[in-house]
C-alpha cells in the first residue's frame, strides 16, 4: 500500500503574520500527516531537499532519457494577459555522444493542435551550433504554406512565447528550477510543501506535488507559489505551474506558467530523419 505524506517545512525570519493565498490544486490525495519545521540555520534551508532531488533527476534524465513525444499543453502570461491554452505535438531528441564521440545535437519538432488559429504548424529545431535556426511553417493566415528560417531568440519566434524552442522540455525545465533554487538559498524565507501519490487529472499515473511558497512579495523573488508535479513511475516532472501575487483588490493568486506533459513516452527511439526537415509526414517543403 502506497502511504500518502504531506510534509512542510516553513522557514521564517520574519516576524509579520503570513496569509497564504491557496489557488485550487490540481489533484487530490487521501489521508495525510503533517510534519512542521522551523530551520535554524542556511544548512536546513527548505529548498535543500528539491534541490537535491531535482539534481538527481537531471542526472538520470541525461544518463537514461535519450529522446520522448508527448503532449505539451501550455498556457503563459505575456504582455499583459494570459495566453492559451496552445495544445502541441512535440518530438525531442536529447544531445548525447556514442562512444565514438560521435555527437547527435539536441532536437525538437513540434506540430500545433489547438488552438484553431494555429492548428497544423510545424517547427524543426536542430541544434548543431549557436548560430542554428529554426524552420517554421505556417506562421498564420496570411502565410498558411510559406516555411521560414528563424533565429530562435529573435522577435519574431519570440512572439506568443515566453522562452526559445532551446530551452524546450522536461530536462531544460528541471535545470532552470536547478538555477532558480540555488539562486533562492541565499533568501532565508519560503515555504516548501510535499504531497505524494496524488491523483491528476488526465495523468496516467500518481504524481508527487513539490509546491514552494513565498509568503512575503519581495524583489527578489520571482513568482508567489510555483508547483512541479513528478510522475511516480516515470520519475520525471509533467507538469509545472507558477502564480505571481495576488493583484489589488484581490485574493486569488495570478497564473503566469503552465505547462502540462501528456502522452509523455520515453526513448521511443526517433530516427536522425525524424529531425530532417524533409521527413515524408512533414509539411516544411
Amino acid at each position: 500500500m502506497t502511504v500518502r505524506t504531506t510534509v512542510t517545512i516553513i522557514l521564517l525570519i520574519s516576524t509579520s503574520a503570513l496569509v497564504h493565498a491557496e489557488p485550487p490544486h490540481a489533484a487530490t490525495a487521501g489521508r495525510s500527516s503533517l510534519l512542521t519545521a522551523t530551520a535554524e540555520s542556511a544548512d536546513s534551508h527548505p529548498l535543500l531537499p528539491c534541490l537535491e532531488l531535482a539534481r538527481e533527476g537531471f542526472e538520470r534524465i541525461e544518463q537514461e532519457i535519450r529522446d520522448y513525444t508527448c503532449v505539451l499543453e501550455k498556457r503563459e502570461w505575456i504582455d499583459g494577459k494570459l495566453t492559451g491554452p496552445e495544445r502541441i505535438f512535440a518530438k525531442v531528441r536529447h544531445e548525447r555522444s556514442d562512444d565514438d564521440q560521435m555527437v547527435t545535437p539536441f532536437g525538437v519538432y513540434m506540430k500545433f493542435l489547438e488552438p484553431e488559429g494555429v492548428a497544423g504548424r510545424e517547427i524543426l529545431f536542430v541544434k548543431q551550433s549557436d548560430q542554428s535556426k529554426m524552420l517554421v511553417r505556417k506562421g498564420g493566415k496570411r502565410f498558411a504554406f510559406l516555411t521560414v528560417s528563424l533565429d530562435p531568440t529573435s522577435r519574431m519566434a519570440m512572439l506568443g512565447n515566453r522562452y526559445p524552442i532551446t530551452e524546450f522540455g522536461i530536462k531544460r525545465l528541471v535545470q532552470r528550477m536547478i538555477d532558480l533554487g540555488t539562486k533562492e538559498l541565499a533568501y532565508q524565507e519560503c515555504k516548501v510543501d510535499i504531497r505524494s501519490s496524488l491523483d491528476v487529472a488526465d495523468h496516467q499515473h500518481a504524481c508527487t506535488c513539490i509546491e514552494v511558497t513565498h509568503p512575503i512579495k519581495r524583489d527578489p523573488f520571482q513568482y508567489h507559489i510555483a508547483r512541479i508535479y513528478l510522475d511516480e513511475v516515470l520519475n520525471v516532472p509533467v507538469r509545472f505551474e507558477s502564480y505571481d501575487w495576488p493583484s489589488e483588490g484581490s485574493d486569488q493568486p495570478v497564473l503566469h506558467e503552465e505547462y502540462i506533459y501528456r502522452d509523455l513516452k520515453l526513448n521511443v527511439a526517433l530516427s536522425d530523419e525524424e529531425f530532417e526537415s524533409d521527413y515524408s509526414t512533414y509539411k516544411f517543403r
